[in-house]
Parts: C-alpha cells; structure tokens; sequence
C-alpha cells in the first residue's frame, strides 16, 4: 500500500523544488503525484535543480482523475508553479 506524505506547498514564481528532499524520500522512489489548487504545475525529470525557462519540462495538470506515475529509478523530481499550488505525493515502490 502507498504511503501518503503531506502535501508539497508551493508559492507562485519561486525556483523549483526537490520533490525528494522536500518529502524524504529516496531519489529513484516510485511515486504517485496528484495536482490540487486550480493551476497546473511544472515539473522536471533530472538531478540537478533545472533553470527557471527549463523547457524539458512535463506540466501536471489538477484535473482531479488520479494520479500520475513517476517511475522508479528517475535521477530527481522538481517542481514549480506560477500560482499558489500543493501537490500530492505517495511513495509507490
């Protein structure tokens, strides 16, 4: 059973966020994401923290449907948003 991490807050326009140091979670942890607070989230696949006009980027939808998988064995997860967001995260191993 995934365990669920309380929700990762972010503040609009700041540089992204380590989404496994922010929860603890080992780099490389499969995990779930789900998207709350009405605005999309900006999210990058890669070890080293990622430029603020990064544009590898994948955009998390809140569409409310589920979840969104990211695989194990990725090098890091960053985030950021343009608005208030908070971003749901379980540990999927």
């Amino acid at each position: 059973m995934a365990d669920t991490i309380p929700l990762v807050e972010l503040t609009p326009n700041e540089d992204f966020i380590d989404v496994y140091a922010t929860t603890g979670l080992p780099v490389g942890t499969a995990l779930l994401l789900q998207v709350f607070g009405g605005t999309k989230i900006i999210a990058v696949l890669q070890a080293a923290q990622p430029l603020i006009d990064a544009r590898n980027v994948i955009a998390l939808n809140p569409d409310g449907n589920g979840f969104i998988p990211v695989s194990a064995g990725e090098s890091g997860l960053w985030v950021r948003s343009t608005q208030v967001a908070r971003l749901a995260v379980q540990d999927n191993s």
